[in-house]
């Protein structure tokens, strides 16, 4: 399939709708002050999701509910590798089942204060894994 998907500048260019009133959701674009194209979900506990060898043709209305999700967003939180089930208030804001790799420094922080933090960096030049208390 090609072809070009026009909307109109800062509007909704795909609908999908439910038929519940409190659900829907839509591919949106808009270009006021900078530029964002964004999948907006009408009820906070809509998911999106990345699903991974899952045939998109046998899926039906619960689907979801037991898929293995390589990434799903769901109430102001991101999970790699978990689902986020149904009725399920996630635990953390953002959390990787499996193992990560961070390249570069980690930052934890009060209130995003970089005077109250504390940093995680590896040290290339002497094999360790620095702590830093800013």
């Amino acid at each position: 399939m090609t072809g070009i998907i026009t909307t109109p500048n800062n509007g909704e260019a795909i609908h999908f709708p439910s038929g519940v009133a409190n659900y829907g959701a839509g591919l949106v674009y808009g270009t006021n002050a900078n530029e964002a194209l964004a999948i907006a979900t009408k009820n906070s506990v809509t998911s999106f999701m990345v699903v991974h060898g899952s045939d998109p043709t046998t899926w039906n209305g619960a689907s979801w509910t037991t898929a293995s999700p390589t990434l799903q967003t769901k109430n102001k939180s991101v999970y790699v590798n978990e689902l986020i089930g149904v009725n399920v208030t996630p635990t953390y804001n953002f959390k990787v089942n499996g193992t990560s790799y961070l390249g570069g420094e980690v930052r934890v922080s009060h209130n995003n204060a970089d005077t109250e933090s504390v940093s995680l960096k590896y040290n290339e030049t002497m094999k360790s894994l620095d702590f830093i208390f800013n």
